[in-house]
This record gives structure tokens, sequence and C-alpha cells, in this order.
């Protein structure tokens, strides 16, 4: 059974956080999410990214967002259909909607993510 394990990005200070707890108060001001003992978001500040299970070739963990890569290409991952796979970036011959199973994600590295490396895609 994987780990169930989250990441979230907080867009206002445009900084990575690992969930170490998620759960809903009501603050008084509405329901917000804590993201860990030291952040309390409304859900709008914060965009949660869910770890595959996997890790790349190097033994980094991959996380929905990240973005990974070959020698060939580069690779989003996503979570499409009921399942983690990467979805091809760039290409102009019509190939940029090709997933990659995450089983052959593995096999690549992470070279960043979505969030943090926006130059990348």
């Amino acid at each position: 059974m994987r780990e169930i394990k989250f990441r979230a990005w907080l867009w206002d200070e445009r900084e990575l956080h690992y969930v170490l707890k998620m759960d809903t108060v009501n603050n008084g001001y509405g329901k917000v999410w804590m993201i860990d003992t030291f952040h309390y978001k409304n859900i709008s500040h914060f965009g949660l990214m869910q770890f595959t299970g996997l890790n790349d070739k190097n033994g980094v963990e991959i996380y929905e967002g990240d973005i990974c890569s070959n020698e060939v290409a580069k690779w989003e991952v996503i979570f499409d259909t009921g399942c983690f796979c990467g979805k091809r970036i760039g290409g102009s011959d019509g190939t940029q909607n090709i997933h990659l199973a995450l089983r052959a994600i593995r096999e690549l590295s992470v070279i960043g993510n979505i969030h943090e490396n926006p130059s990348l895609i």
C-alpha cells in the first residue's frame, strides 16, 4: 500500500511546503485548511500536489505537478482518468498529448515542478 502524502504550493508566499497535517477549521472567517502548524489558508490560497508513491531513478519522490526528463523529452506528472501519468511537454510534431505510464516516469529524473520552475514547461 502506498503512502498518502501531499505538498502544497502557497500562492501568496510563492513557497512549497510539505503537508504535515491537513484539516479543516473554522477561524471565524469561514472554513480554511490547516496544512501545517504555521499555515492556516483558504483553499484558494494554495495548490495541493499528491505523492505518487514512486521515486525517480535518483530516489527523489515524485509528486503530481513535478517535471521529469530524460535525453528525449520532458514530462509533467498529472492525474488523469483515475491514475498518475506523464504528459509530454512541448513537441511541435503533435506529440505533446502523448501520456507516459508512471512506471516509466520513475526511470526519468525530477528536474523541477510546475510552480517553482514554470520555465521548464
